[in-house]
């Protein structure tokens, strides 16, 4: 198996957190549950074999997604295929993503889409390029030129924006979304409609996503976990909000969650 995780350059870096590239990866499970983790992804499948997302709730219902796609901001978890697979992943940084799309990006909330369907078919000429240069370096500057040229001929950040998403992200267990909001000079619906409309979710949801990673980093760094400490820190009211919202976005308990992670985060291995 060939992994690499790239960091792209400038002008590239304020948008795109990372460029995955993998050739030949094969699991010993069926399955991935996948969990929101604020990013916004475009995946380009190396193969030509279709990928699978499945109904949470009923495995032998699925949706086939092939050669390049576009995964929104998720606000639940979703079930993919995790067989043999050669795949190049760009994960946008939250805020990012907006400039590379024409619509808000709320629209793709818990959905994926076919590339093609928002950039038509002109991308699956880059894909051809990407998969004849054999060399993984050069397939991955194939895709960052591609990007860069899109990034040149639209504005950058939003800056005022900007401000907000880092304090949420630095928030502790104080946050309040309202001050923020008041703080802005915004009324509630104009600020809600510019976190939906160039980040995908509304500044709460967005800072419950976050919370909830804060959480799974937290478990991963300790050997003993203590919950009520632990809660205290990222902000919840109680432990019945807490394991709420935690089974909300990834479908279990803290308990059994402990049992079921996998070697990467934000994976659950299913059989």
């Amino acid at each position: 198996m060939i992994f690499i995780l790239h960091k792209p350059g400038k002008p590239l870096d304020n948008h795109i957190d990372s460029i995955v590239y993998y050739e030949g990866y094969a699991s010993d499970h069926l399955k991935d549950r996948l969990l929101p983790n604020g990013s916004i992804d475009l995946i380009i499948d190396l193969e030509d074999t279709p990928k699978r997302v499945y109904d949470n709730n009923d495995f032998n219902k699925t949706t086939a997604f092939k050669k390049c796609w576009l995964s929104g901001m998720r606000k639940k978890y979703i079930t993919i295929d995790s067989t043999q697979q050669s795949m190049i992943v760009i994960s946008f940084k939250v805020g990012g993503a907006f400039p590379f799309f024409n619509f808000p990006l709320n629209e793709i909330k818990d959905k994926i889409f076919n590339l093609d369907e928002i950039w038509g078919s002109k991308f699956l000429a880059v894909r051809e390029k990407i998969i004849n240069v054999l060399e993984p370096g050069k397939r991955i500057k194939v895709i960052e030129n591609y990007l860069t040229q899109i990034l040149l001929s639209k504005p950058g950040r939003d800056a005022f924006l900007d401000f907000y998403i880092d304090k949420i992200y630095l928030a502790d267990n104080t946050c309040s979304i309202k001050n923020m909001q008041k703080d802005s000079g915004y009324s509630h619906k104009h600020f809600i409609h510019l976190f939906n409309k160039k980040v995908g979710v509304s500044p709460k949801y967005l800072y419950r996503i976050i919370r909830f990673q804060k959480i799974l980093r937290a478990i991963e760094l300790k050997k003993e976990i203590s919950w009520t400490q632990l809660i205290y820190d990222c902000g919840y009211y109680d432990q019945p909000h807490f394991i709420k919202e935690f089974k909300d976005f990834s479908g279990l308990n803290p308990t059994d969650y402990l049992k079921a992670r996998g070697k990467y985060l934000n994976y659950i291995p299913i059989d």
